[in-house]
């Protein structure tokens, strides 16, 4: 039987490195290695394939918000379980939506944590008081709803030259700089092209952007 690949993200060192050397220790485990931010998670994930990343959302130089959606748009078959402090309902619906595998509070046990990883391994998610049958339906349909948003409006050329310009996360006043254009302007043609991609944050933009092939994906 092939060991599980796990890597941890996790910022407090006592806490990433107790939990490698434990799981380090079970049978049909294996730990890669341990980071303690998302950069670096992400870093070594383009040269050690991870099965299982366990992931802090809240870490210094890139959070765990922002490492799952890298993990999931370059890394699609690595699952991605959460091990966080806060857990609302909007919260955990958020980071399923996101693309998250299972949810754990810190304050869990740790055959809990072996449990999770074993289930997300075999089944593609652990089902617990935070996930729930439910809950992934409600996550599954607005997934789906998501990828079915399609524009049917091209765009306009300025338009491409302003999509470009904020997925280089350019602020307004650089598109403004850049362009020659009004504040109002600019204003005026993000929210045509988050009509037209069916978008609602610069994130979902850039994530659109990236598939249609409007700029080069980069890590």
């Amino acid at each position: 039987m092939t060991d599980i690949k796990i890597a941890i993200a996790e910022d407090h060192t006592i806490l990433r490195n107790t939990l490698s050397e434990m799981l380090e220790n079970e049978d049909g485990m294996k730990v890669l290695f341990n980071s303690p931010n998302g950069k670096e998670l992400v870093d070594k994930l383009a040269s050690e394939n991870a099965d299982i990343v366990i992931l802090d959302l809240n870490m210094p130089i890139m959070d765990g918000r922002e490492a799952m959606v890298i993990i999931k748009r370059n890394y699609p078959d690595t699952k991605v379980i959460i091990l966080s402090m806060y857990h609302t309902q909007h919260h955990i619906e958020k980071n399923l939506t996101k693309g998250a595998n299972g949810f754990l509070n810190k304050g869990c046990d740790y055959k809990t944590l072996v449990r999770a990883i074993k289930e997300v391994h075999e089944t593609g998610y652990f089902m617990n008081e935070f996930v729930t049958p439910k809950l992934l339906e409600k996550v599954a349909t607005k997934k789906a709803l998501q990828e079915s948003k399609t524009y049917t409006e091209p765009f306009t050329n300025r338009e491409i030259e302003i999509l470009e310009l904020i997925c280089s996360q350019s602020s307004n006043e650089e598109i403004e700089s850049k362009l020659s254009i009004s504040h109002r302007l600019i204003k005026s043609h993000k929210l045509n092209i988050f009509r037209k991609s069916g978008t609602n944050t610069d994130e979902e933009l850039i994530q659109f952007a990236i598939k249609k092939g409007y700029v080069e994906m980069k890590v």
